[in-house]
């Protein structure tokens, strides 16, 4: 038995193709954000002026014309209106060529109204910037009507009125113990996985015993790594003995810095007095976001995937007392630091709702869904099976069809009282499939 295979194909196709989409950070309403479309001639020919349109939720936005030399690739930025919340599709279309499938390609993305963020102070002072958190709040902004609004309080006022599940992101800054109501940490907990961002900064304050017990529980805790003992260094010989940030990683919360090399130069350039030395081990939930030079190079920060959401902690302060990230020299670096961090703690995996072809969607919900319809390519709607997991605290809904691209609609239907107890919820998203 023998088989020949003849290729009858075109000898040297002509073709341009759209690599990918991305957009950078959390997406809001009211504003124009940036999305990237990475456009290649893959031929042996110069294209000149092919127009590149750009839609949003299925209506066309602009138009835009890009030549390219054999083998080119370049970059055409996109700046949509968004107005409403919730779940939306850029669509990024050329003209056709001999090679059709990759002159559309599409991304999904979420929209949201605010990123409210609890900021909960350990060390509250009368002062201007003597608090643990003044200088944050000072990054943040006071405006209630940007993005990230924030909400301060101090671990006194934290009362049981105060519920996590309210806001996007927590932030605990040197925070002694949560009074003993270990229900607080649980509630904590809780949130973090179903989907919230915690961001935890250090200090004198910080009992390295206690916050194993409560947080790290011997890897099963959302800590992400064992407080080995006391600080190291000493804030009080500032001109003796300083670290700085080395082998900062090319994790996704660095990329505005790494994209700006001044920035990333004074990056390098910040000193640390004093930190909380930690013990990593081999988890791959759990990455090393920079390190300090120390002979041992142990790690600034870090970030741990709890569930369905983020943690991300910080071995020095938020305050100027084990740092210098908020002189005038660097004051900058705080600053972007903070709007990068808190963005990417709310931000949610753009792969969920978008795939490759012949992969399968897969979606988990923490709430009850009486009925899930999609509709693929504005064909006929399928009527999805809804599991039920974790002993009905989650739901997961699955399609397996997804052999032509394009959007795929999600509607959900979920019953009076779930809406009324969760009025944030989405009932329309949109998943995207591309070649």
């Amino acid at each position: 038995l023998s088989l020949t295979i003849v290729d009858v194909g075109i000898q040297s196709p002509e073709n341009m193709g759209i690599v990918n989409i991305e957009s950078e950070g959390v997406i809001g309403t009211g504003g124009q954000y940036q999305f990237l479309s990475t456009v290649k001639n893959y031929g042996g020919k110069t294209y000149s002026d092919v127009p590149v349109h750009f839609y949003l939720d299925g209506r066309k936005q602009k138009t835009e014309y890009i030549s390219l030399m054999p083998g080119q690739e370049n970059e055409i930025s996109f700046f949509p209106p968004i107005e409403n919340k919730g779940s939306h599709f850029i669509t990024v279309e050329i003209g056709v060529d001999s090679l059709i499938n990759d002159n559309k390609r599409y991304l999904s993305f979420e929209a949201i109204n605010q990123i409210k963020v609890l900021v909960i102070d350990g060390e509250p002072k009368d002062g201007a910037f003597e608090s643990e958190t003044d200088y944050l709040m000072a990054a943040i902004g006071p405006s209630s009507q940007s993005l990230i609004n924030a909400n301060k309080i101090s671990i006194g006022e934290l009362t049981p009125d105060i519920k996590f599940s309210n806001y996007d992101v927590v932030i605990l800054a040197n925070i002694q113990s949560f009074g003993g109501n270990e229900k607080r940490l649980d509630e904590l907990e809780k949130f973090v996985e179903k989907g919230g961002g915690l961001f935890i900064w250090v200090g004198e304050k910080v009992s390295f015993n206690d916050y194993n017990d409560w947080m790290f529980k011997l890897g099963l805790g959302f800590l992400p790594a064992e407080m080995e003992g006391k600080p190291i260094g000493d804030a009080n010989k500032k001109d003796e003995i300083v670290y700085s940030f080395q082998n900062i990683s090319q994790h996704r919360v660095w990329r505005y810095f790494h994209l700006n090399q001044k920035l990333m130069e004074d990056l390098k350039k910040c000193f640390v007095y004093r930190f909380m030395p930690v013990r990593t081990s081999e988890d791959s939930k759990v990455s090393i976001l920079a390190n300090y030079n120390d002979p041992q190079k142990r790690p600034a920060m870090l970030e741990r995937r709890f569930g369905r959401g983020k943690v991300i902690l910080s071995t020095t302060t938020l305050d100027k007392e084990w740092n210098n990230l908020h002189t005038d020299q660097y004051g900058h670096i705080f600053v972007i630091m903070m709007h990068e961090f808190i963005q990417y703690l709310v931000s949610r995996p753009a792969e969920e709702n978008n795939v490759m072809v012949n992969m399968p969607i897969i979606k988990k919900y923490d709430f009850f869904i009486s009925e899930a319809v999609l509709t693929p390519l504005q064909e006929v709607a399928t009527r999805l099976n809804i599991q039920t997991l974790d002993q009905g605290k989650s739901y997961k809904i699955s399609y397996m069809s997804t052999a032509k691209s394009g959007v795929y609609t999600l509607d959900l239907t979920v019953p009076p009282q779930v809406k009324e107890e969760r009025p944030d919820i989405e009932t329309k998203e949109y998943f995207c499939v591309n070649v």
